[in-house]
Protein backbone atom coordinates (compact mmCIF):
# COMPACT_ATOMS: atom_id res chain seq x y z
CA UNK A 1 0.00 0.00 0.00
CA UNK A 2 1.57 3.30 -1.04
CA UNK A 3 2.38 5.80 1.69
CA UNK A 4 0.03 8.72 2.19
CA UNK A 5 1.19 11.81 0.38
CA UNK A 6 1.66 15.00 2.43
CA UNK A 7 0.90 18.35 0.87
CA UNK A 8 0.73 21.97 2.16
CA UNK A 9 -2.64 22.77 3.78
CA UNK A 10 -3.23 19.23 4.93
CA UNK A 11 -4.27 18.82 8.61
CA UNK A 12 -3.06 16.24 11.09
CA UNK A 13 -4.85 16.70 14.39
CA UNK A 14 -4.12 20.28 15.46
CA UNK A 15 -1.32 20.68 12.93
CA UNK A 16 -1.64 22.30 9.53
CA UNK A 17 1.14 21.60 7.03
CA UNK A 18 2.79 24.79 5.82
CA UNK A 19 5.57 23.36 3.66
CA UNK A 20 8.52 21.07 3.51
CA UNK A 21 11.25 21.76 6.01
CA UNK A 22 14.64 22.66 4.60
CA UNK A 23 17.81 20.55 4.84
CA UNK A 24 16.13 17.21 5.52
CA UNK A 25 17.06 13.84 4.01
CA UNK A 26 14.46 12.02 1.82
CA UNK A 27 14.26 9.06 4.19
CA UNK A 28 13.83 11.36 7.20
CA UNK A 29 11.70 14.07 5.65
CA UNK A 30 10.29 16.74 7.96
CA UNK A 31 7.41 19.11 7.37
CA UNK A 32 6.89 22.58 8.70
CA UNK A 33 3.53 22.71 10.49
CA UNK A 34 1.56 25.33 12.38
CA UNK A 35 -0.31 24.31 15.51
CA UNK A 36 -3.68 25.75 16.53
CA UNK A 37 -1.99 27.43 19.46
CA UNK A 38 0.19 29.36 17.01
CA UNK A 39 3.52 27.60 17.46
CA UNK A 40 5.55 26.28 14.52
CA UNK A 41 6.95 22.77 14.70
CA UNK A 42 8.77 20.42 12.30
CA UNK A 43 7.62 16.81 12.87
CA UNK A 44 8.75 13.85 10.76
CA UNK A 45 6.56 12.76 7.86
CA UNK A 46 6.27 9.22 9.26
CA UNK A 47 4.98 10.55 12.60
CA UNK A 48 2.36 12.66 10.81
CA UNK A 49 1.14 9.72 8.72
CA UNK A 50 0.90 7.35 11.70
CA UNK A 51 -0.82 9.97 13.88
CA UNK A 52 1.96 9.99 16.48
CA UNK A 53 2.36 13.76 16.28
CA UNK A 54 -0.87 15.75 16.25
CA UNK A 55 0.16 18.98 18.02
CA UNK A 56 3.20 20.94 19.12
CA UNK A 57 2.79 19.46 22.60
CA UNK A 58 0.00 21.70 23.84
CA UNK A 59 -2.52 18.84 23.74
CA UNK A 60 -0.40 16.83 26.16
CA UNK A 61 0.06 19.83 28.46
CA UNK A 62 -3.66 20.47 28.50
CA UNK A 63 -4.36 16.82 29.26
CA UNK A 64 -1.97 16.59 32.21
CA UNK A 65 -2.95 20.02 33.63
CA UNK A 66 -5.49 19.90 36.44
CA UNK A 67 -8.82 21.44 35.59
CA UNK A 68 -9.33 24.54 37.73
CA UNK A 69 -12.85 25.38 36.55
CA UNK A 70 -14.90 26.70 39.48
CA UNK A 71 -11.82 27.39 41.62
CA UNK A 72 -11.84 30.66 43.55
CA UNK A 73 -8.58 32.55 44.06
CA UNK A 74 -8.88 35.84 45.94
CA UNK A 75 -11.54 37.80 44.04
CA UNK A 76 -11.30 35.64 40.92
CA UNK A 77 -13.59 32.76 39.94
CA UNK A 78 -12.23 30.44 37.23
CA UNK A 79 -14.75 29.97 34.40
CA UNK A 80 -12.73 27.69 32.14
CA UNK A 81 -9.73 27.38 29.84
CA UNK A 82 -8.82 30.31 27.63
CA UNK A 83 -6.22 28.70 25.37
CA UNK A 84 -2.46 28.96 25.46
CA UNK A 85 -0.17 31.91 25.85
CA UNK A 86 2.65 32.49 23.31
CA UNK A 87 5.00 30.86 25.79
CA UNK A 88 2.89 27.68 25.70
CA UNK A 89 1.42 28.11 29.20
CA UNK A 90 -2.29 27.62 29.72
CA UNK A 91 -4.47 30.64 30.41
CA UNK A 92 -7.71 30.48 32.36
CA UNK A 93 -10.73 32.67 31.87
CA UNK A 94 -11.64 34.24 35.23
CA UNK A 95 -14.28 36.67 36.42
CA UNK A 96 -13.43 39.21 39.12
CA UNK A 97 -15.90 40.26 41.81
CA UNK A 98 -15.96 43.70 40.21
CA UNK A 99 -17.24 42.14 36.95
CA UNK A 100 -14.08 42.30 34.82
CA UNK A 101 -12.91 39.27 32.85
CA UNK A 102 -9.21 38.41 32.87
CA UNK A 103 -7.09 35.54 31.56
CA UNK A 104 -4.17 34.91 33.95
CA UNK A 105 -1.65 32.09 33.67
CA UNK A 106 -2.41 28.87 35.49
CA UNK A 107 0.79 29.00 37.58
CA UNK A 108 -0.10 32.54 38.77
CA UNK A 109 -3.44 31.24 40.02
CA UNK A 110 -1.91 28.21 41.72
CA UNK A 111 0.73 30.30 43.51
CA UNK A 112 -1.75 33.04 44.43
CA UNK A 113 0.20 35.71 42.56
CA UNK A 114 -2.92 36.93 40.76
CA UNK A 115 -5.95 37.46 43.01
CA UNK A 116 -7.95 40.08 41.12
CA UNK A 117 -8.13 41.97 37.87
CA UNK A 118 -6.07 44.74 39.48
CA UNK A 119 -8.85 46.44 41.43
CA UNK A 120 -7.63 45.05 44.75
CA UNK A 121 -4.24 46.72 44.48
CA UNK A 122 -5.84 49.98 43.37
CA UNK A 123 -8.09 49.99 46.43
CA UNK A 124 -5.14 49.41 48.75
CA UNK A 125 -3.23 52.34 47.22
CA UNK A 126 -6.31 54.55 47.31
CA UNK A 127 -6.93 53.82 51.01
CA UNK A 128 -3.28 54.35 51.87
CA UNK A 129 -3.19 57.84 50.38
CA UNK A 130 -6.81 58.85 50.86
CA UNK A 131 -6.00 61.29 53.70
CA UNK A 132 -4.70 64.73 52.87
CA UNK A 133 -1.18 64.97 54.39
CA UNK A 134 -1.19 68.79 54.40
CA UNK A 135 0.34 70.05 57.64
CA UNK A 136 1.81 66.69 58.61
CA UNK A 137 5.48 66.33 59.51
CA UNK A 138 7.69 63.64 58.03
CA UNK A 139 11.09 63.79 59.76
CA UNK A 140 12.40 67.26 58.79
CA UNK A 141 9.68 67.94 56.21
CA UNK A 142 6.30 69.65 56.67
CA UNK A 143 3.74 69.24 53.87
CA UNK A 144 2.47 72.62 52.66
CA UNK A 145 0.07 71.85 49.82
CA UNK A 146 -0.55 69.79 46.69
CA UNK A 147 1.78 70.75 43.83
CA UNK A 148 0.26 68.93 40.85
CA UNK A 149 1.26 65.63 39.27
CA UNK A 150 4.25 64.12 37.55
CA UNK A 151 4.19 63.02 33.92
CA UNK A 152 3.41 59.51 35.19
CA UNK A 153 0.31 60.71 37.05
CA UNK A 154 1.76 60.63 40.56
CA UNK A 155 0.68 63.33 43.00
CA UNK A 156 3.31 65.86 44.06
CA UNK A 157 3.36 67.61 47.45
CA UNK A 158 5.17 70.84 48.27
CA UNK A 159 7.17 70.44 51.50
CA UNK A 160 9.30 72.78 53.58
CA UNK A 161 12.42 71.45 55.28
CA UNK A 162 13.61 72.59 58.70
CA UNK A 163 16.60 74.22 57.01
CA UNK A 164 14.20 76.56 55.13
CA UNK A 165 14.37 75.03 51.66
CA UNK A 166 11.27 73.75 49.85
CA UNK A 167 11.03 70.62 47.74
CA UNK A 168 8.39 68.58 45.91
CA UNK A 169 7.87 64.92 46.81
CA UNK A 170 5.52 62.30 45.43
CA UNK A 171 2.96 60.64 47.70
CA UNK A 172 4.83 57.35 47.74
CA UNK A 173 8.02 59.04 48.96
CA UNK A 174 6.39 60.76 51.94
CA UNK A 175 7.80 59.17 55.06
CA UNK A 176 10.77 57.67 53.23
CA UNK A 177 12.23 61.07 52.32
CA UNK A 178 13.36 62.75 55.53
CA UNK A 179 14.72 66.09 54.29
CA UNK A 180 15.42 68.21 51.25
CA UNK A 181 18.88 66.62 51.11
CA UNK A 182 20.49 68.53 53.98
CA UNK A 183 20.38 65.50 56.28
CA UNK A 184 22.45 63.44 53.88
CA UNK A 185 24.93 66.28 53.44
CA UNK A 186 25.29 66.62 57.21
CA UNK A 187 25.94 62.92 57.63
CA UNK A 188 28.49 62.97 54.84
CA UNK A 189 30.20 65.97 56.44
CA UNK A 190 30.39 64.14 59.78
CA UNK A 191 32.06 61.17 58.10
CA UNK A 192 34.61 63.48 56.51
CA UNK A 193 35.08 65.55 59.70
CA UNK A 194 38.57 65.71 61.16
CA UNK A 195 39.32 67.29 64.53
CA UNK A 196 42.55 68.80 63.23
CA UNK A 197 44.64 67.74 66.23
CA UNK A 198 46.20 64.57 64.86
CA UNK A 199 49.68 66.16 64.97
CA UNK A 200 49.34 67.73 68.41
CA UNK A 201 51.14 66.34 71.51
CA UNK A 202 47.79 65.96 73.29
CA UNK A 203 46.51 63.67 70.53
CA UNK A 204 49.65 61.53 70.81
CA UNK A 205 49.10 61.38 74.57
CA UNK A 206 45.48 60.24 74.07
CA UNK A 207 46.55 57.54 71.60
CA UNK A 208 49.21 56.27 74.01
CA UNK A 209 46.72 56.16 76.90
CA UNK A 210 44.26 54.12 74.83
CA UNK A 211 47.01 51.76 73.75
CA UNK A 212 48.30 51.14 77.28
CA UNK A 213 44.82 50.60 78.70
CA UNK A 214 42.95 48.82 75.91
CA UNK A 215 45.41 47.04 73.61
CA UNK A 216 46.73 43.73 75.04
CA UNK A 217 49.49 43.76 72.39
CA UNK A 218 50.89 47.02 73.74
CA UNK A 219 54.23 46.60 75.54
CA UNK A 220 52.99 48.60 78.56
CA UNK A 221 49.57 46.91 78.78
CA UNK A 222 50.63 44.66 81.69
CA UNK A 223 51.40 47.75 83.80
CA UNK A 224 48.11 49.50 82.94
CA UNK A 225 45.22 47.61 81.40
CA UNK A 226 46.56 44.33 82.74
CA UNK A 227 46.20 45.53 86.35
CA UNK A 228 42.85 47.28 85.88
CA UNK A 229 43.89 50.78 84.80
CA UNK A 230 41.29 51.93 82.25
CA UNK A 231 40.19 55.07 80.46
CA UNK A 232 36.85 56.83 80.89
CA UNK A 233 34.21 55.40 78.50
CA UNK A 234 33.38 58.85 77.13
CA UNK A 235 37.02 59.30 76.09
CA UNK A 236 37.58 55.85 74.59
CA UNK A 237 36.64 56.77 71.02
CA UNK A 238 36.23 60.53 71.28
CA UNK A 239 39.39 62.64 71.27
CA UNK A 240 37.34 65.84 71.20
CA UNK A 241 35.73 64.99 74.56
CA UNK A 242 39.17 64.28 76.05
CA UNK A 243 40.57 67.52 74.62
CA UNK A 244 37.64 69.58 75.91
CA UNK A 245 38.11 68.21 79.43
CA UNK A 246 41.82 68.99 79.41
CA UNK A 247 41.27 72.50 78.06
CA UNK A 248 38.52 73.33 80.55
CA UNK A 249 39.93 71.71 83.69
CA UNK A 250 43.69 71.33 83.30
CA UNK A 251 44.39 74.23 81.00
CA UNK A 252 47.08 74.40 78.33
CA UNK A 253 50.28 72.42 78.67
CA UNK A 254 52.89 74.30 80.77
CA UNK A 255 56.23 75.10 79.27
CA UNK A 256 58.91 72.52 79.85
CA UNK A 257 58.92 68.75 80.17
CA UNK A 258 55.33 68.32 81.35
CA UNK A 259 52.89 65.51 80.65
CA UNK A 260 49.52 64.24 81.86
CA UNK A 261 49.71 62.05 84.94
CA UNK A 262 47.24 60.29 87.23
CA UNK A 263 46.89 61.75 90.73
CA UNK A 264 46.04 58.37 92.25
CA UNK A 265 48.37 55.77 90.76
CA UNK A 266 46.00 52.84 91.34
CA UNK A 267 43.07 54.54 89.57
CA UNK A 268 42.47 54.99 85.85
CA UNK A 269 42.32 57.92 83.48
CA UNK A 270 39.07 59.45 84.67
CA UNK A 271 37.82 63.00 85.19
CA UNK A 272 39.26 64.36 88.42
CA UNK A 273 42.30 62.08 88.40
CA UNK A 274 44.43 63.89 85.82
CA UNK A 275 46.97 66.69 86.13
CA UNK A 276 49.87 68.32 84.37
CA UNK A 277 53.14 67.36 86.10
CA UNK A 278 56.83 67.56 85.32
CA UNK A 279 58.63 64.44 84.24
CA UNK A 280 60.57 64.20 87.52
CA UNK A 281 57.37 64.28 89.61
CA UNK A 282 55.77 61.72 87.35
CA UNK A 283 58.72 59.38 87.82
CA UNK A 284 58.23 59.54 91.61
CA UNK A 285 54.61 58.49 91.10
CA UNK A 286 55.61 55.17 89.58
CA UNK A 287 55.12 51.96 91.49
CA UNK A 288 58.74 50.92 90.97
CA UNK A 289 60.36 54.25 91.94
CA UNK A 290 63.14 54.18 94.55
CA UNK A 291 61.43 56.73 96.80
CA UNK A 292 58.18 54.75 96.81
CA UNK A 293 60.02 51.52 97.63
CA UNK A 294 61.97 53.19 100.48
CA UNK A 295 58.86 54.76 102.00
CA UNK A 296 56.95 51.50 101.76
CA UNK A 297 59.81 49.58 103.42
CA UNK A 298 60.06 52.09 106.29
CA UNK A 299 56.31 52.03 106.90
CA UNK A 300 56.28 48.25 106.84
CA UNK A 301 59.13 48.04 109.34
CA UNK A 302 57.44 50.49 111.68
CA UNK A 303 54.24 48.52 111.65
CA UNK A 304 55.80 45.07 112.13
CA UNK A 305 58.47 45.97 114.84
CA UNK A 306 57.18 45.22 118.41
CA UNK A 307 57.05 48.10 120.91
CA UNK A 308 59.97 48.55 123.36
CA UNK A 309 63.10 50.52 124.06
CA UNK A 310 65.45 50.93 121.23
CA UNK A 311 68.65 48.93 121.58
CA UNK A 312 71.78 51.02 121.87
CA UNK A 313 74.84 50.04 119.98
CA UNK A 314 77.93 49.23 122.13
CA UNK A 315 80.46 52.08 122.57
CA UNK A 316 83.45 52.07 120.36
CA UNK A 317 86.76 51.17 121.98
CA UNK A 318 89.65 53.50 121.66
CA UNK A 319 92.92 52.18 120.30
CA UNK A 320 95.09 54.63 122.18
CA UNK A 321 98.15 53.62 124.18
Amino acid sequence: MPAQQIAPGQRFGRLTVVGRAEMTAPKNARWKCRCECGKITQPRAADLRRGVTQSCGCRFRERVTKDMTGLRVGRLTVLGRAGLAPSGQIRWRCQCDCGNIVQPHGHDLRRGTTKSCGCWNKEIIRKRFAKDPTGQRFARLIVLHRAGKTRFGRTLWRCRCDCGRETEITTGRLGRTKSCGCLQRERAAQLRYRHGGAKSPLYACWVNIRGRCLNPKNAAFKHYGGRGITIAPEWTDDFIAFKDYVDQNLGPKPEGDYSIDRIENHEGYFPGNLRWVARTVQNHNRRNSLIEKTVSAVLTECVTRPPGRMRRSPPKRSHGA
